[in-house]
């Protein structure tokens, strides 16, 4: 959260995310909460992301929209639903 906060009155004048940010929140494992550590994701359960994005929405609802979409929605979809070649390539 210490490296959101100081860059939301930039990313709300601009208009858009800090790309160095978003970097960030993958390196951070972040982006990938739940997926399972063998697919390189943090391995965590739908309880932990939830507690993240609330804090993070704390700071700056805006990226912690984007971290809920990119972990609920399309993460989700490839582990329920994707090959082992998808889960493997994203």
């Amino acid at each position: 959260m210490d490296e959101i906060g100081p860059r939301v009155r930039e990313m709300e004048k601009a208009g858009s995310l800090d790309s160095e940010l978003v970097s960030s929140l993958f390196n951070s494992g972040f982006m990938g909460i739940e997926v399972p550590e063998e697919y390189g994701g943090s391995g965590l359960n739908f309880t932990s992301s939830l507690l993240l994005i609330e804090e993070m929405a704390k700071v700056d609802p805006s990226v912690a929209v984007m971290v809920d979409i990119h972990n609920t929605l399309t993460l989700l979809m490839v582990k329920n639903e994707g090959t082992e070649e998808q889960k493997q390539r994203w």
